[in-house]
């Protein structure tokens, strides 16, 4: 199984540097990790996934921590905040008004749009 998600992760680095994309490697500290736990037992097991699949509060630390690393190497909150685009919708007008108190040009009075 190991063998199997090595592959995937190496896979998966390689389409992001293929793809210019930023790849968040909770691998490499996920086998680190595992490697300093005892071994399973019946006593309340220390594990990064509690069933397999879904990640224990340990696990959880670790791909947070993996995570905030990321956002701080590469500045991704910072470059999110000073985006041209957020300053864009920010200027953005106001939005037309609603079609209930649409009234078309030339009309000399109220009407109501129907469906």
């Amino acid at each position: 199984m190991n063998a199997e998600l090595a592959t995937y992760n190496e896979a998966s680095r390689a389409a992001a540097a293929t793809h210019g994309a930023l790849l968040l490697d909770v691998w490499t500290p996920f086998t680190a990790t595992a490697r300093h736990l005892p071994p399973l037992d019946g006593d309340g097991p220390i594990s990064l996934w509690s069933d397999g699949a879904h990640l224990t509060e340990l696990g959880d630390t670790v791909l947070l921590q993996q995570a905030e690393r990321l956002l701080a190497e590469q500045r991704i909150v910072e470059k999110l905040l000073d985006s041209p685009l957020l300053e864009r919708d920010c200027r953005m007008p106001r939005p037309p008004p609603h079609p209930d108190r649409f009234v078309p040009r030339g009309s000399t009075g109220r009407q109501t749009m129907r469906w």
